[in-house]
């Protein structure tokens, strides 16, 4: 007589739902727009991901090495990219000095030595390729070391991976200082200069320039009034300018005429009354955003993030005093 052994199914474990993986939530989250929308939309996917709350980026991840020796600042941050330069001290106190491009979404670092030229270092920025920043130009601009009125740019592609020929060189009648971080407006690439000047690359004809800012923005010789102006894209390939004037904050936008024409414009004028400001207390832009289209204000009573067309505001951090900021954002 036969047996039929009937098997017992044991019960099976569902493979754990990808939304329930905190880590794959937070690699989603650093990749929304940086709009208000966002998170919102991104809480309506399911009961889990209710009540989301804003995430940064870790704070490893914008390290650019880890190195005995080193020492890094951080040079600009331009959609989605990092850029720092380090200086490592080796034997017999030589100087290693590199670039390094840093992208926190996705960890890669991409280190680039420092160009063979004789001049003095003033400022650079990485330009990441559109739709691909694996793929990325780095601007490095240096002073003439005798006089610190002749600049030159040099030009890395990351592509090639090598630096190229100096691309232009402008002789100036003032010494250059860099006052801050550049700002991309356009194909151009811009710094702001001590003495309201505005030092210019222009990506695709590969040329430095320089403009003055407007009269108005300068009545004052004050240092911290110098950064109470900031200069700021503007949409449409135009540069803007942002200048806080006691408790109003005026917009303007330099619109190019025919040739090599370019004048100042006052766009409008905002009061900062929305702001929980005191009324003697020093306001200073010590930020751009140019992804989210806001600047940065600091206060006495706190650092604020402020959208040029709603004027929507938030608070960043308490009392730290900064003299630049750089906001990120990867898109």
């Amino acid at each position: 007589m036969l047996h039929h052994r009937r098997r017992l199914l044991l019960p099976t474990t569902a493979p754990p739902s990808p939304l329930n993986d905190d880590d794959l939530l937070q690699e989603i989250l650093l990749r929304l727009p940086p709009e208000p929308s966002s998170l919102p939309r991104a809480s309506a996917v399911c009961k889990r991901w209710h009540g989301l709350q804003p995430c940064g980026v870790p704070t490893d991840r914008f390290l650019p090495v880890r190195e005995v020796g080193l020492r890094w600042e951080i040079i600009n941050c331009c959609q989605g990219l990092a850029l720092f330069r380090t200086v490592v001290r080796g034997v017999r106190k030589r100087k290693r000095k590199e670039f390094v491009v840093v992208d926190p979404i996705s960890g890669d670092r991409r280190r680039v030595p420092f160009p063979a030229v004789d001049g003095k270092f003033l400022c650079a920025t990485v330009v990441p390729a559109a739709g691909d920043r694996r793929l990325f130009c780095l601007v490095a601009v240096f002073a003439d070391r005798g006089t610190f009125t002749s600049v030159f740019a040099v030009v890395y592609s990351s592509e090639a991976g090598v630096w190229g020929d100096c691309v232009s060189t402008l002789s100036l009648p003032w010494e250059v200082w860099v006052m801050g971080p550049s700002v991309l407006a356009g194909s151009a690439v811009h710094w702001f200069l001590d003495g309201y000047k505005v030092l210019m690359f222009d990506l695709e004809k590969q040329r430095l320039d320089f403009t003055d800012l407007p009269l108005a923005a300068n009545y004052e010789e004050d240092f911290h009034h110098r950064c109470r102006c900031h200069i700021i894209p503007a949409g449409d390939n135009r540069l803007g300018l942002a200048v806080i004037v006691e408790s109003s904050m005026q917009l303007w936008e330099r619109e190019i005429g025919d040739g090599s024409d370019a004048t100042w414009v006052m766009s409008r004028t905002v009061q900062l009354d929305f702001l929980p400001l005191e009324s003697e207390g020093r306001k200073l832009i010590v930020g751009v955003a140019e992804e989210n289209n806001s600047i940065l204000i600091w206060t006495r009573v706190g650092l604020f993030m402020v959208h040029l067309k709603s004027m929507q505001f938030r608070k960043v951090f308490g009392e730290i005093a900064m003299d630049n900021y750089y906001p990120y954002s990867s898109f």
